[in-house]
């Protein structure tokens, strides 16, 4: 959350340097003194809060570090847009844990600890078309590319009956897909922000997309191997290549500036 302050305090700083150099757009006959839409040659910066980080948000168990999803925006004409985003979230989990078993002989307890990270990096190019020219209500749809990396691990460390062990699950993948995204916005404050909604749906391809087990109990040799499921009985392979195709879907929350 503090780099989350950070970075929010650093965009204020960068908008009030700006801020002499507001767009003012033509008056129309349809002008609303709120409202002055961006025009050919118009820069915007662009942040998206999207679902999934707000469920993480309020999730107290969760560690949670994000940058929204922060698009630079050109407008090359006055309804053509090009964009190029860049999303980061990490979310961290840690959990305690003691267990006891009885036997005939004796109880035996086992005490450990548990973290679990993922994490996502993903450059978003894309293009955008705005079909209305109202200077106070914006529709466009586009199409947008994501490319990056994702990550997943779960570390386990316990002790049983005096011996010391560990079994972590790890996966890495590159990710590139092909998204549409339909879009609603209202110009405020005399052009400088708009406020809006976005949906879009996406098919993602993940490349390596194979869990490595490893574990090791006592001082015995570490247990190594590949599989493309965490459940019991699940198929182990040598090597991390397979691929996977996953569609999904996410609405986003949006804040723009745009300056010249």
């Amino acid at each position: 959350m503090k780099k989350m302050v950070l970075l929010i305090a650093l965009c204020v700083g960068m908008f009030s340097t700006v801020n002499a150099q507001i767009t003012t757009g033509k008056s129309t006959s349809k002008v609303i003194k709120t409202g002055n839409r961006a025009q050919a040659g118009d820069y915007g910066l662009y942040f998206g809060g999207t679902t999934n980080m707000f469920k993480n948000l309020v999730d107290k168990n969760i560690e949670f570090t994000t940058l929204p999803l922060i698009n630079f925006k050109y407008m090359y004409t006055d309804q053509m847009e090009f964009r190029l985003g860049l999303e980061f979230w990490k979310t961290k989990n840690f959990q305690k844990y003691k267990q006891e078993e009885e036997t005939e002989e004796s109880t035996e307890t086992t005490k450990g600890k548990t973290k679990t990270l993922e994490s996502r990096n993903y450059l978003y190019p894309g293009i955008a078309y705005h079909f209305s020219t109202n200077n106070l209500l914006d529709v466009y749809v586009g199409a947008e590319m994501p490319i990056g990396w994702s990550r997943y691990g779960v570390y386990n460390d316990y002790s049983y009956a005096g011996d010391n062990g560990y079994d972590n699950v790890t996966k890495t993948t590159f990710d590139i897909g092909l998204g549409g995204f339909i879009g609603l916005q209202a110009y405020i404050a005399n052009l400088p922000l708009a406020i809006g909604v976005e949906y879009g749906l996406s098919t993602m391809l993940h490349c390596g997309d194979k869990y490595k087990y490893e574990a090791k109990a006592g001082e015995g040799d570490a247990q190594v191997y590949y599989t493309t499921s965490l459940e019991e009985g699940a198929g182990q392979y040598d090597g991390l290549k397979v691929r996977k195709t996953e569609v999904g879907s996410q609405v986003r929350f949006t804040l723009t500036y745009y300056f010249k």
